[in-house]
């Protein structure tokens, strides 16, 4: 699942699609500044026994640099969906998708890969951290399949990045070893290992308590600030609240208006789910993941299974 969503370059300038500046597509300059998510008509259709199910129908959608927007909708509604077509995960039936002016939806699967690991940082509901490598070690995991920065600096920037999220303290430190809020802190220090412009959250705070779900808000917070964009899958509404923007998905559109209030008063009543948008990737898609030369085998004390 790491190859995949990271991705492994063979330099620092081989995503086989290059982005254009300031998140635009541009052709011979004849062509507008695009956000830096573009949605054109986007279909998904999926075949099931019972025939052709639309899970998308016909999405229209626009993020700006430096936005914090939240998506939500009742399970079945179609923003797990829309999340796979934005982060590359899935592919449209039709339309068009461009992040940061790349035509994403014409990527083949290995420059997909590739330029996921370079554009997008997911942060999983579950973390989603090795459990045999230290947190320093996941941080430094998606520079080593991007081949991004020299060898020798990444620890150090692996170092900066715990810092930025406040678990320098922690670094060497095993996943088991430390907390589930401490945990999703790495695991964000991981997703801005290779500096993507997007930061991509799945329920980012589905499986922490109220007071750590505040503080990891609050760090995204601090990321926008200072030029991330994030777009986060939440069920909580108060969360949501708190964002620039919110998109509700409802049948597979943005809904507005009426249906929009019925589609997040019904979220006041439904429970949030277990279910990740992005932990459960295919198995098929999914990929047996390597260790990096510069990991060392952790000594087996009995303490960890």
């Amino acid at each position: 699942m790491f190859k995949q969503l990271f991705g492994r370059g063979s330099d620092n300038h081989s995503t086989g699609v290059k982005p254009a500046a300031n998140g635009a597509k541009k052709s011979n300059g004849a062509q507008p500044v695009r956000s830096l998510i573009h949605l054109d008509e986007v279909i998904k259709a999926y075949e099931t026994p019972a025939g052709e199910f639309l899970a998308l129908r016909g999405i229209d959608l626009d993020i700006d640099t430096g936005e914090f927007v939240a998506v939500v909708g009742k399970s079945g509604s179609g923003k797990s969906t829309l999340i796979n077509m934005i982060t590359g995960i899935d592919r449209p039936s039709s339309g068009e998708i461009y992040v940061a002016g790349t035509p994403i939806h014409k990527l083949a699967e290995g420059p997909m890969a590739e330029w996921r690991g370079r554009n997008v940082g997911v942060i999983f509901q579950f973390f989603q951290l090795l459990p045999m490598l230290t947190c320093i070690e996941n941080v430094m995991l998606p520079m080593d399949f991007c081949n991004m920065y020299r060898s020798n600096e990444r620890r150090q920037r692996a170092m900066h990045l715990l810092e930025q999220v406040e678990m320098a303290d922690q670094a060497d430190k095993l996943p088991s070893e430390v907390s589930g809020g401490q945990q999703q802190r790495a695991a964000i220090a991981r997703a801005l290992a290779n500096d993507p412009p997007l930061l991509v959250a799945d329920e980012p705070t589905g499986n922490l308590d109220s007071k750590t779900a505040d503080s990891v808000f609050q760090l995204f917070s601090n990321l926008v600030d200072n030029g991330k964009t994030i777009l986060m899958v939440t069920h909580d509404r108060e969360l949501a609240s708190r964002v620039s923007r919110t998109i509700t998905i409802a049948d597979g559109r943005i809904a507005d208006g009426e249906q929009e209030q019925a589609v997040l008063a019904s979220m006041d009543r439904q429970p949030a789910t277990a279910t990740s948008t992005i932990d459960n990737v295919a198995p098929a898609r999914a990929a047996v993941v390597e260790r990096p030369e510069y990991v060392k085998a952790p000594e087996y004390d009995g303490a960890h299974g």
